[in-house]
């Protein structure tokens, strides 16, 4: 006798019917009674219906195919999934060294892939880009971008760490994605690595997902892949996360020197002629540490209320000791971990 009751998710299959009148006589009979395992057992008054259970077989899950351009990770419902982005080229001076420095490790990376093929090792590379806030780290890293996707086969894959579990990116880079044949070289940027892992300043564990990731285990790699990763806080890092193997060169984006900040705040404000008084504001050593976004945001407040950059200095300076005391009777009061 057989039969069973589907749906998509599985079905019991009847495997075994015993009469109760049967069992009942050997029952009465001292005679051994022995029934084979079941899932599910149903009874009525004259049989015993055991049924196994089958799994459905697992549908095959369509890969997302990935083209070329330029492309931001984002969850959903339905799993990861990759939507269209622009990074726009932000105005940055041409001498800028990490978006030099970025080119110049893309170029060696995939110019000599030959190496890698020689010594058997997975076709990556790592680069970590690291410094305060605010010193242009995403700025040197769109104006890298910009370039590098002139290259017809390059694609590139931006994933905010905090936003998706590295373990869900993983299973996407490892089995969820096919990539167009023109896709030949993939960057994928990694924008604030390590937030996903713990809070800053605190103990650290090691994220293994985020770790087989960078090392390309599996089958990760399809394509040639160069790793660029952003931090504020590389101090704070696990070591095992970035050391070489994983971040192959590090890239330190420093607040702008004393000449640097009078160039900058040229180019950002457009205003090619400074006042004296401007000038030595500018490279005085109470602006040293400002960074990218500090100046731009006294460009704006020159502009925008009409004052030198030494009476937007002071309203700069009066500003961050407020926030400073503010962040200090907060922590004194125990209201910051």
């Amino acid at each position: 006798m057989a039969g069973d009751s589907r749906d998509d998710r599985g079905f019991f299959r009847l495997k075994n019917c015993v009469s109760i009148e049967e069992l009942a006589t050997k029952f009465y009979k001292d005679e051994e009674v022995i029934l084979a395992a079941s899932d599910l057992a149903i009874q009525n008054e004259k049989h015993l219906l055991q049924f196994e259970y089958k799994a459905a077989e697992e549908k095959k899950m369509k890969k997302y195919k990935i083209k070329k351009g330029i492309y931001n990770l984002e969850a959903t419902n339905a799993g990861i999934i990759c939507t269209s982005l622009e990074m726009k080229p932000l105005r940055l001076l041409d001498r800028n060294e990490a978006s030099v420095a970025i080119l110049n490790e893309f170029n060696l990376f995939f110019n000599r892939l030959d190496v890698y093929e020689e010594l058997d090792i997975p076709k990556k590379r790592g680069v970590l880009l690291y410094g305060a806030p605010g010193t242009g780290k995403t700025a040197n890293i769109s104006r890298a971008v910009n370039e590098l996707i002139k290259e017809h086969d390059t694609t590139v894959i931006s994933w905010n760490a905090s936003a998706i579990r590295s373990s869900n990116v993983l299973d996407f880079f490892s089995t969820g994605v096919e990539y167009h044949k023109d896709v030949k070289k993939l960057i994928i940027i990694i924008e604030d690595i390590g937030m996903g892992v713990d809070r800053y300043g605190g103990p650290r564990e090691i994220d293994r997902s985020l770790l087989n990731l960078l090392d390309g285990s599996g089958t990760v790699v399809k394509v040639p892949t160069l790793f660029i990763a952003t931090t504020n806080y590389a101090q704070n890092l696990p070591e095992p996360l970035i050391r070489q193997g994983r971040f192959d060169q590090w890239v330190e984006v420093l607040p702008p020197n004393a000449n640097d900040r009078v160039e900058l705040f040229k180019f950002i404000s457009k205003e090619d002629n400074l006042s004296d008084e401007d000038g030595n504001t500018l490279t005085s050593k109470q602006l040293e540490g400002f960074s990218v976004a500090d100046l731009k945001e006294l460009a704006i407040r020159c502009r925008r209320d009409g004052i030198t950059v030494t009476q937007a200095v002071k309203q700069l300076a009066d500003l961050k000791k407020r926030f400073s005391k503010g962040f200090e009777n907060k922590k004194s009061a125990g209201l910051l971990g």
